[in-house]
């Protein structure tokens, strides 16, 4: 077995994963809110931060491709736990 395996199973390694991933999400959430905060600031800089986001990554990822990923992971989420009355989930 391999010394990533053997972390990951031990106390301290899903403590470590947890740690990084909180540190992930704390980030998403604090450059959500500057973004958020830049519609208080007037259209134009609003309308520059739009332009970013759909730029953003642009020789690697077509434009506007890097949006299309959140937005199809969430629907598929969506889709994938509500249906129709009666329906068991997938």
């Amino acid at each position: 077995m391999s010394w990533f395996g053997d972390f990951y199973r031990s106390a301290v390694g899903k403590k470590a994963v947890m740690a990084v991933s909180g540190i992930i999400l704390f980030g998403f959430v604090l450059v959500h809110m500057i973004g958020n905060l830049k519609l208080y600031e007037g259209p134009q800089l609003l309308n520059s931060y739009a332009g970013f986001l759909r730029s953003v990554g642009s020789p690697a990822i077509p434009t506007s491709g890097l949006l299309w990923i959140p937005a199809w992971s969430s629907s598929s989420r969506f889709s994938s736990t509500c249906g129709p009355p009666g329906s068991s989930p997938r």
